[in-house]
């Protein structure tokens, strides 16, 4: 009787071990996608990928007009390439 429990005593710890060792390797999973996903989301967000370009000075002295997007140089406004007609 005793050599049974001794088994079961053995499964259970094996289960736990188990157990954490998947939760580690869910964390770490799961912090790799986060930060992976948060250098994409800066990049399709920039100037250039949105068909732009970072200038220095506004918008209109170039005859473009501006649009959304994240430039290098925080004091830098992203213009579009097209240009203003008329």
């Amino acid at each position: 009787m005793k050599q049974i429990q001794n088994k079961k005593a053995e499964m259970s710890l094996t289960v736990v071990v188990a157990a954490v060792l998947a939760l580690v390797v869910l964390v770490v999973l799961i912090y790799i996608f986060i930060n992976s996903s948060q250098k994409s989301s800066s990049t399709f967000g920039s100037c250039e990928i949105n068909g732009g370009v970072c200038g220095s000075n506004s918008c209109s002295t170039t005859g473009t007009i501006p649009i959304a997007g994240v430039c290098a140089d925080k004091n830098a406004i992203c213009c579009s390439n097209a240009k203003i007609l008329g």
